[in-house]
């Protein structure tokens, strides 16, 4: 059975998405799996975001996902309606003798209650003021084994993002950046790890989301910027190196959204 964590309510302030982010069509993307269904979760303890790699090098595949806890429900006469919940990122191994065929190898700890939380730890939130998905899952920045999630946002604006790394000796996931990855506002050749301050969005370019990984240290992912408030978007093949990404190859040049 797996375990079902019960806490103190996270609160959280809910406020519109905004529109642009929803109508703007997105890349097809193999790291990050298909579109988010907010639907497909029905209560706490349901896993969800699954997938599938072997992360200890034995060989065969463990199931990464995450675990639907703290689950806010809204209730109307007859009427329920599912508002958010959140995720705690779990890693099972097969293991015929368990009953539902997978134990549990490692699960994160149910974040403090605060209002920062998705910011600093390993939790996951989603509701219709955002989502915090598993965008990828590979060898991301190193050969180790890496996921990286955008925090919550409710804009488009530098993207803040949780690079989460796995510790085979420890056999844990352990949180290792937080920051945007920013670059130039123009001819942008490199995305540094940086924090997020909001005068720099109509000042700077940034990851906007890992699309693909390539190779170990190799994706392909979204650019964004503004120019003069008109969000514009391309599609470069980017290369870790020390604290950031550098440029390989452009496929899509940066263009204003139509």
């Amino acid at each position: 059975m797996i375990f079902k964590t019960s806490i103190t309510a996270v609160i959280v302030t809910a406020f519109i998405f905004l529109s642009l982010l929803l109508t703007i069509p997105a890349a097809k993307a193999h790291a990050s799996g298909p579109d988010f269904d907010f639907s497909a979760v029905k209560k706490n303890g349901d896993l969800f975001e699954r997938r599938l790699l072997d992360i200890d090098g034995d060989g065969e595949t463990e199931t990464i996902a995450l675990q639907a806890y703290n689950m806010q429900i809204f209730k109307e006469g007859d009427t329920e309606e599912i508002m958010s919940y959140c995720g705690l990122l779990t890693v099972l191994k097969k293991d015929a003798a368990a009953a539902e065929g997978e134990k549990i190898l490692w699960q994160a700890k149910p974040a403090p209650v605060s209002e920062n939380n998705s910011r600093n730890s390993i939790d996951f939130i989603f509701g219709d003021f955002g989502l915090e998905p598993i965008e990828a899952l590979g060898n991301i920045t190193t050969g180790a084994v890496e996921l990286i999630s955008p925090a919550l946002q409710s804009d488009l604006r530098p993207v803040t993002y949780r690079l989460i790394r796995w510790d085979n000796n420890k056999k844990e996931f352990k949180l290792v950046k937080f920051g945007v990855l920013k670059g130039a506002l123009d001819n942008p050749d490199k995305f540094a790890w940086s924090e997020y301050k909001d005068e720099d969005v109509e000042k700077c370019s940034w990851i906007g989301k890992i699309l693909l990984i390539k190779s170990p240290g190799v994706v392909e992912a979204e650019i964004w910027r503004y120019n003069n408030n008109m969000p514009m978007r391309g599609i470069a093949v980017l290369k870790y190196e020390k604290d950031g990404y550098i440029v390989d190859s452009w496929i899509e040049k940066l263009k204003l959204i139509e």
